[in-house]
């Protein structure tokens, strides 16, 4: 994706001219994505093995909360209500010239990173609890 976020600005301008091809040029680049990491790393792929069971939603977000601080989960957190914020902004104001970003464009910005600000609110949460319910130590400070 990232090859498609420096390509298209600066050698692809219409790209983002209607929802519709942006949409499509972003799937059509995810997908190219998608099979040239398979290709490369298909010798990885094919040595992994099945898991007995399932890990729960509560289980993934527990061990990314465990990984990051709660300092960085807030923080992710702005930034993807930033993200929509600004992306509320785009569809309501125009540019200096005139155009106004395509609504759906934004739509779908504020969509995704909506997603990802509740993902991050979830994952801070299991962080807060698992901080608030972790055994004390004498001094305070936590687990001894």
């Amino acid at each position: 994706m990232l090859f498609f976020e420096w390509f298209a600005p600066n050698y692809w301008p219409a790209y983002n001219s209607s929802p519709e091809l942006f949409i499509g040029s972003a799937v059509v680049f995810s997908v190219l994505s998608f099979v040239a990491g398979w290709l490369t790393n298909r010798a990885i792929l094919s040595n992994l093995q099945r898991v007995e069971h399932r890990m729960s939603v509560r289980q993934f977000y527990s061990i990314i909360a465990a990984r990051h601080t709660a300092n960085g989960l807030a923080l992710r957190l702005l930034l993807s209500l930033g993200v929509v914020a600004i992306g509320h902004w785009f569809s309501r104001h125009p540019a200096a010239d005139g155009a106004v970003l395509p609504p759906g464009i934004a739509w779908l910005c504020m969509i995704i990173m909506g997603v990802c600000a509740m993902t991050w609110v979830y994952a801070l949460v299991l962080k807060l609890t698992n901080q608030s319910s972790a055994p004390m130590a004498p001094s305070g400070r936590g687990s001894p």
